[in-house]
């Protein structure tokens, strides 16, 4: 077994973002799950998922998305090796873009794990290659990122929406 030490990276300026690159892996990962939503970006390799009860293939330039709090485990074949990046936008941020681009308070579901576009991919990779540019730049390109991805892939009518429990009286 031979994986190298992922990198990480936290963007304060980006809601927090916490982004890893794990440039060359030959073993799966356990069961775990992320408060935040998990986007995976395959750079190289192919990683079988077990998520939901199925198994989902990855391959080179697929995208993996998986909502929050929900377990997840990956597996590489044997003799193989993978390159990946994984961001965890916070909910905070997806629900922030689901209001400009939907003017919905509500949180983004996304149904199927797996995304085969290689246009959205490549969006994500100039994202992260851009990772030492100027903030505002930096920003834009993610956001564009997130709003591109939910637009075209969050199922839109399960968009979670945001249950504020406090009575109007409270507040007032």
């Amino acid at each position: 077994m031979l994986t190298f030490r992922p990198e990480h990276y936290r963007i304060e300026t980006l809601g927090n973002l916490e982004l890893l690159h794990f440039p060359y892996v030959t073993d799966g990962y356990h069961k775990h799950l992320h408060e935040e939503y998990s986007v995976c970006f395959l750079k190289h390799g192919n990683v079988r998922t077990s998520y939901r009860g199925g198994t989902h293939l990855s391959s080179r330039y697929s995208l993996t998305v998986m909502n929050p709090a929900e377990l997840h485990a990956g597996q590489i074949d044997k003799g193989e090796t993978a390159s990946y990046f994984s961001l965890y936008p916070t909910a905070e941020t997806m629900r922030q873009v689901v209001g400009d681009c939907f003017d919905k308070d509500a949180l983004p579901y996304f149904g199927n794990p797996i995304i085969l576009e290689q246009r959205l991919a490549s969006k994500l990779e100039r994202f992260i290659a851009s990772l030492k540019n100027f903030r505002l730049e930096l920003e834009t390109q993610y956001l564009s990122f997130l709003a591109e991805l939910i637009r075209h892939y969050a199922d839109s009518k399960f968009l979670f929406p945001i249950i504020n429990n406090e009575s109007e009286a409270v507040k007032k």
